[in-house]
C-alpha cells in the first residue's frame, strides 16, 4: 500500500543515515492517463482525449471545451466493442440516447461513467427555417412537438402584411397540405413561409 510503501522509505532513510529520528513519508499515487474517449459533433474541441480512472459524460464534455452553439439536447454515447463480441453483436445495448441538458443541470443519473474507448457524438440542434412575413426571418432551434404557432413565436411572430391563414410549410421538398397554427407540428428542416395578406 501507499502508506506501507511510506514507511519503508522512511526506514530505509534513517538507515543510510539520510535523515534522523521518525521522518514522516508519505507516498501518493498518481493514474497515468491510458483510457481513451472520442468527442464529436457539435462540441467546441473535437478529437480524442485521454483519461485515467473514472470519466462521466459531463466530464467528457468538459475536456471537449463544452457543447457548440449550435448543439441540440441529444447526445449518443457509443460503447466501445467488448473483447470476444464483434461491434454489431449488441448494437441496441450499445448505444445510449442521452440528454445534454439533464447531464449538464446534473440531473441525469443514467449518463453513467465513459468506458475506455466509447465514441461520444454530440447532435446539432434541431432547426426549421422561417421566411416571409414575420419579425425575425431565420434558423431558428426547436423542441420535439412544438406547433407551427409555437415556432412562428420564435420569430417574432406574423408582421401587419402576414397572411396567417394562408402559412406554406415545405418538408423534404413537398408542400405539407391542410396546415393549422395549432394542429400541425413542425419537424426539424421544415421551411414556413409567411406570404403576405391579400390587401
Amino acid at each position: 500500500t501507499a502508506r506501507a510503501l511510506g514507511e519503508s522509505i522512511a526506514r530505509r532513510l534513517v538507515a543510510a543515515q539520510v535523515l534522523v529520528g521518525t521522518p514522516q513519508v508519505t507516498v501518493d499515487l498518481q493514474q497515468t492517463p491510458s483510457k481513451t474517449v472520442t468527442v464529436s459533433g457539435a462540441v467546441n474541441t473535437r478529437g480524442e482525449f485521454l483519461f485515467a480512472g473514472e470519466l462521466t459524460v459531463f466530464d467528457a464534455l468538459v475536456k471537449a471545451g463544452g457543447a457548440a452553439v449550435d448543439a441540440g439536447d441529444e447526445i449518443l454515447l457509443i460503447r466501445a466493442p467488448k473483447g470476444g463480441g464483434t461491434a454489431a453483436s449488441d448494437a441496441a445495448d450499445d448505444v445510449l440516447t442521452l440528454s445534454r441538458r439533464q447531464i449538464e443541470s446534473g440531473e441525469f443519473q443514467r449518463s453513467g461513467l465513459v468506458e475506455d474507448g466509447d465514441r461520444i457524438i454530440v447532435s446539432r440542434a434541431r432547426q426549421v427555417f422561417i421566411d416571409g412575413y414575420v419579425n425575425r426571418p431565420g434558423g431558428y432551434t426547436i423542441e420535439a412537438g412544438m406547433t407551427l404557432r409555437q415556432a412562428l413565436s420564435l420569430a417574432g411572430g406574423v408582421t401587419e402584411l402576414g397572411a396567417v391563414n394562408r402559412v406554406r410549410v415545405l418538408r423534404n421538398g413537398k408542400r405539407v397540405e391542410d396546415v393549422e397554427l395549432v394542429a400541425t407540428v413542425v419537424q426539424p428542416g421544415d421551411t414556413i413561409t409567411v406570404p403576405k395578406r391579400f390587401m
